[in-house]
């Protein structure tokens, strides 16, 4: 593994900004602190003040002055940092310089391919996003992620997440609904949806998250006071996961907390803050994963109402956007991008990462799937027909219980790691909490190209795939007859559990 070292992270928050680009910054910092990275958030003090919980955080906090760049204040008797991650709406070349003086490489977070922007990786996480809407924009040698596999969330939510989807399509008749439009809520929208719930569903549980900087604070507080239904007020919340995993429906917003929801299949009646947020909301519409009521400013009482109605009356409706949301979203996004900036490593010193599989994949896959040397330890040793391998892969790529990722050495595709869901232990119906799941528990299934055997791509796929499910117990059958694998696993700390390997959520193995 390449050795993870100090993390950069320039971001800001602010009344009509929000706090978006903020969690996202801190779902990558996690993921980053798993691997040993040490993160650094350099912020204005405005930033602080509509997020007073930063400071309460594990990370050092570089407080910027006015009227300086981020250079000014670390420059000073410092070393460079491995990484500078920016997040800075408008940021562009001009900021550049500044960013490369205290940084050997720099990542940007970016919501649009509309300007050019001089770094080593950029990051869109927006649906649909292609890459080569950024050709012409960033260095030649500059890598681009897009979509939502890349979304950046706090582990707590990929933890949850089977919990969630399994609850949500178990309850019909309950209804517990979450009301969150983010930290600030400049529009004041929670007031909106708070009257419409009082209308529509009386006897409902209402969780409201705000941040305590929000404008309607205040009138969300007299409001409550008044009201006669069972309402809880969040403000600063760090569990929000947990209520988002609590929750039968969500009203809110299309930002960055789309995401959120989607990863833990949270059905959304969704009103937008801001046009920038209008692309997130057509992707949700699209995929089924919400019901678009329009602009803030456009939708009343009423039409809220008429939403909140029908989740309720139809839970089915609700249920199949259960699936939808869960699809468009697994929750594993800020640990892919962690291996990104620190990859693993071959015995030949090259890079070896993980990407999540998408139809064009289809002919490599097939290629191997078909290989005698691959196919001989399959539990199936036949090899499928292009159409049978067709059919299997389209139904993978829309399976929320399944991670297929491509592996890739030196970005040239390597391989497969998958990971299917064992049906072990039924979840409870109602995650509470943001600690990680004890139900889940994974099989994993590793190929690596004939073409790229002994470099080692197998070992570090396995650190990848512990890394990307640290959470989870994972499972490995073996062919007895196939010594490799069984060297793989045992090296990779599996231990023996009857005919199988074991790894437990631990991170140690079981006995």
């Amino acid at each position: 593994m390449t050795d993870p070292g100090s993390v950069i992270f320039r971001f800001g928050a602010g009344l009509e900004l929000g706090g978006g680009h903020a969690m996202r910054c801190l779902g990558l910092a996690d993921a980053l602190r798993e691997r040993g990275a040490v993160p650094v958030y350099a912020v204005r003090q405005s930033t602080l003040d509509i997020l007073p919980s930063l400071a309460d955080g594990e990370a050092e906090i570089l407080v910027l002055n006015r009227d300086e760049d981020v250079d000014a204040t670390l420059l000073d008797g410092n070393a460079k940092a491995d990484w500078m991650v920016v997040d800075l709406p408008g940021w562009d070349t001009g900021n550049a310089l500044a960013v490369r003086r205290v940084s050997s490489a720099v990542a940007v977070i970016s919501d649009a391919p509309g300007r050019p922007l001089d770094c080593d990786v950029v990051l869109d996480t927006t649906a649909g996003r292609n890459a080569r809407e950024y050709d012409g924009l960033v260095p030649e040698k500059c890598r681009v992620f897009t979509g939502t596999a890349y979304a950046l969330l706090r582990p707590s939510f990929a933890a949850l997440r089977r919990r969630s989807i399994s609850a949500k399509k178990a309850r019909r008749k309950s209804a517990r609904i979450l009301i969150g439009f983010g930290a600030t809520d400049p529009h004041g929208a929670t007031v909106t949806a708070l009257d419409a719930v009082e209308q529509a569903a009386p006897d409902a549980q209402v969780d409201i998250i705000l941040g305590s900087s929000a404008p309607c604070l205040n009138e969300v507080r007299t409001r409550m006071a008044a009201s006669h239904i069972d309402l809880s007020l969040h403000i600063d919340t760090s569990e929000v996961a947990s209520l988002m995993a609590a929750a039968d429906f969500a009203i809110g917003a299309a930002g960055i907390t789309s995401w959120e929801r989607c990863s833990l299949g949270l059905p959304t009646i969704v009103i937008t803050q801001a046009d920038n947020q209008l692309s997130n909301a057509a992707s949700l519409l699209r995929g089924g994963a919400a019901e678009v009521l329009g602009a803030s400013d456009a939708v009343s009482v009423k039409d809220i109402v008429a939403a909140i109605s029908r989740m309720l009356a139809e839970p089915d409706y609700r249920h199949r956007m259960v699936d939808c949301a869960a699809v468009m979203c697994d929750g594993l996004g800020a640990r892919r991008f962690a291996q990104v900036i620190f990859p693993e490593c071959a015995r030949d010193g090259a890079p070896v990462t993980l990407r999540p599989a998408t139809p064009a994949d289809m002919d490599i896959l097939f290629d191997w799937q078909t290989h005698p040397d691959t196919r001989k330890y399959f539990r199936t040793t036949q090899a499928p027909s292009r159409c049978t391998h067709e059919k299997w892969l389209r139904a993978k790529l829309v399976d929320p219980d399944c991670v297929l990722g491509i592996l890739e050495h030196n970005g040239t595709p390597a391989g497969v790691l998958r990971f299917d869901i064992v049906a072990e232990n039924e979840p409870p119906n109602q995650p509470n909490s943001d600690t990680e799941s004890e139900c889940d528990s994974y099989e994993v299934s590793i190929l690596v190209a004939p073409d790229r055997w002994r470099l080692g791509i197998g070992t570090a796929a396995l650190r990848l795939g512990r890394q990307l499910l640290p959470f989870a117990t994972i499972r490995a059958a073996v062919d007895a007859e196939n010594a490799a694998s069984h060297r793989l696993f045992a090296d990779a700390g599996y231990r023996r559990d009857g005919k199988d390997y074991v790894l437990g959520s631990d991170n140690a193995a079981v006995a």
